[in-house]
């Protein structure tokens, strides 16, 4: 594995002296903090960087960024980040579903030119070792002007002693750590120790960039649950080892011993270069190269709470075999299979979702001055869609306009077509203009405002990752009858091609940060799958399935009789239901200032033990009965929703221009049931 090491420290913290004062301490030195250090500093402010670890960490997630964020990163002057760490190109993603798989290419740049055109720019991802990313941001930081770096570990936030809500500074501990920067002043020391300092470090305005597993979110934040990570499931790793992969299966020069599929070449991915999503009936899993000789496979696991699932006598290594191999690609299950023979361990991650919260506002005795919460450490969502680092990175941009110095000066963002608006092209999040300089001193006169700003500046694109990450997870972890109709209506949609994936993709990709576009496609995708139900009886097919596997025969494909028609209108009513129910209380909880407790939730993935029985019904009301903090079935408001929503979007799809407006999935329905009869 290559590792990137950062330069070495340049001084030690003295044993006298006063603790040196910057313009903003960001603590945690990852993809969020790295970036907002960098930026910060180039804006003209000083600033102290705080990492507990400067060696090369290893995690299994953050390694896929999407093309808004390679978007942010250019915006920021830092793009080179993505140099020298061995990252492959993505240019979209792959959806096997069952037997049948469709190709999700990420939109191109220029939108008058054919996606098949060799002239046309695609958009691209880019997906990589997740701590080589780090490494080279942590380089780029610590080589910036008015950056000061320190390999130390932050023990508490130091409290002004007029004001106990105001924090400013940090007490910090290190063993032989340095600042990089020769101009600053060495830290006082608190106490004497041959091995660890203790020092302070002194600044108006403190960053917490600590990731998912925040030392301060509780203290700053409170213990509601409204401030809780809610976990769903679990992201269980293996890394695949293969021959060097191009993306057409052939030599090149970087690689020239990469044989074509046909001559024993690797054929591990079906489309390298792509993400490649397996919905299996146990979950999603996703697949996606982070080196020309390595892919990355995540396998969600459902186990609610902190702990990682258990494999104490092989049972997550027996479920992989049992449940997740034979769903994938042929050859990728073949490399599953030895990595497990070989011993690999098997590595988890928890996937949580936290909502955010405005901070700053001078509301309750847990908000704090003089601290602010960023990156994982203020909101998360589910990493099916890999959104993350986009919505951190551009969080950064977005902050460093509003609080940064006086040089700030965004970098352009790859060029688009002249006509791009007119031909409604996609765009990343605009880039804010340059504010008046802000006084990090003016809490409440300045920063307050500035936080406000940011919060709801930030909704366009936050709001639609996060919203979709969680319904997609709902859509595709849950096993229940209307979520699977849901489901089957979600991969006919894809099929169907044109904007039924460029706008998906769009959302996906962080390139149309726009919500409306969202509830669009998503209750598009749950009147297509109501249609289906007419037409191919996805509700009684799924049983017939489960009955043929266990008796041999092959299952019926007939379409329902006009006496099943009563009991298919109130299916698609139930189906409408569940669509409102796994998208509404997500996108409340955007909306919404601070998301109050009752509303803290999304629909669960498994069954609690209080509606199993339910679920067994199969009847669909397992997942939707109510919520671990409250229902949602029993307010009204909810029915009219649902009623607004269907109408809205039926009058856009019958004024979509060149799609057949309501045709085009009926149609689409149709040819299906005629295939299927076939």
């Amino acid at each position: 594995m290559t590792v990137i090491t950062l330069a070495p420290p340049a001084h030690t913290p003295a044993a006298d002296g006063e603790a040196p004062h910057f313009d903003v301490i960001v603590i945690g030195a990852g993809i969020v903090g790295s970036a907002l250090a960098y930026a910060l500093a180039r804006s003209g402010r000083s600033v102290a960087l705080l990492e507990r670890d400067l060696s090369q960490p290893d995690r299994i997630v953050g390694e896929l960024l999407q093309p808004a964020g390679v978007h942010a990163l250019a915006r920021l002057g830092i793009s080179q980040a993505l140099d020298g760490i061995d990252a492959v190109r993505v240019r979209g993603y792959q959806v096997f579903y069952e037997d049948n798989n469709v190709p999700i290419p990420y939109p191109t740049r220029k939108a008058h030119v054919q996606p098949d055109d060799e002239d046309s720019e695609q958009e691209q991802g880019r997906s990589f070792h997740h701590g080589r990313f780090i490494q080279s941001l942590r380089a780029r930081a610590q080589k910036q002007t008015g950056v000061t770096l320190y390999e130390a570990t932050v023990s508490d936030l130091i409290y002004s002693t007029s004001q106990p809500n105001v924090v400013v500074g940090v007490a910090a501990s290190a063993k032989q750590a340095q600042p990089s920067s020769s101009s600053s002043s060495p830290p006082a020391p608190t106490s004497e120790s041959s091995t660890t300092i203790n020092f302070q470090l002194r600044a108006p305005l403190t960053f917490v960039a600590d990731g998912c597993f925040s030392k301060f979110r509780r203290t700053l934040r409170g213990t509601s649950s409204r401030h809780t990570p809610l976990i769903r499931s679990h992201f269980v790793g293996l890394e695949l080892k293969h021959e060097p992969m191009s993306s057409l299966y052939a030599p090149t020069p970087t690689h020239p011993n990469a044989l074509p599929a046909s001559q024993g070449g690797t054929a591990l991915l079906p489309a390298p270069e792509h993400g490649h999503v397996c919905l299996t009936p146990s979950g999603p899993v996703l697949l996606y190269q982070i080196g020309p000789c390595e892919t990355r496979i995540l396998i969600d696991v459902p186990h609610k709470g902190s702990a990682p699932p258990p494999n104490g006598k092989g049972q997550l290594d027996a479920h992989i075999r049992t449940n997740v191999v034979p769903h994938l690609p042929k050859q990728a299950g073949v490399a599953v299979l030895a990595e497990l023979d070989k011993g690999q361990r098997l590595r988890s991650m928890p996937n949580s979702w936290l909502p955010p919260s405005l901070q700053g506002q001078g509301k309750g005795s847990s908000d704090r001055q003089g601290v602010i919460l960023v990156g994982d450490a203020m909101n998360m969502r589910h990493p099916l869609t890999g959104g993350g680092m986009s919505v951190g990175l551009w969080d950064v941009v977005y902050l460093t306009a509003l609080l940064g110095g006086s040089n700030w000066r965004p970098d352009p963002s790859p060029a688009r077509s002249a006509n791009a608006e007119k031909e409604h092209a996609q765009a990343p999040p605009s880039t804010p203009p340059v504010t008046d300089i802000v006084d990090l001193t003016q809490w409440s006169k300045e920063i307050s405002p500035a936080l406000r700003t940011w919060h709801w500046q930030r909704k366009g694109l936050a709001g639609v990752i996060n919203v979709l990450a969680q319904a997609l997870y709902s859509l595709f972890g849950a096993d229940d009858d209307d979520l699977f109709i849901l489901r089957e209506g979600c991969f006919a949609y894809f099929r169907l091609g044109g904007e039924c994936v460029n706008g998906p993709v769009k959302l996906l990709s962080g390139l149309a940060p726009q919500p409306m576009l969202l509830v669009f496609h998503f209750f598009s995708v749950a009147i297509l799958a109501c249609r289906l139900l007419f037409t191919t009886d996805l509700a009684l097919r799924r049983k017939r399935n489960i009955e043929a596997a266990k008796t041999g025969k092959a299952p019926s494909t007939a379409p329902p009789g006009i006496l099943d028609y009563p009991w298919l209108l109130w299916r698609t009513l139930h189906v409408l239901w569940t669509a409102c129910l796994v998208l509404f209380p997500v996108i409340f909880s955007e909306l919404r200032r601070n998301v109050p407790d009752p509303f803290a939730f999304t629909m669960p993935s498994v069954p609690s033990t209080g509606t199993a029985q339910s679920a067994k019904k199969g009847n669909g009301s397992a997942h939707l009965s109510g919520t671990e903090n409250g229902p949602l079935a029993s307010r009204p408001l909810s029915m009219l929703a649902v009623g607004a929503v269907v109408l809205v979007v039926a009058w856009r799809l019958s004024q979509s221009p060149g799609s057949g407006g309501w045709m085009a999935p009926v149609a689409y329905a149709q040819a299906h049931a005629r295939t299927l009869r076939a």
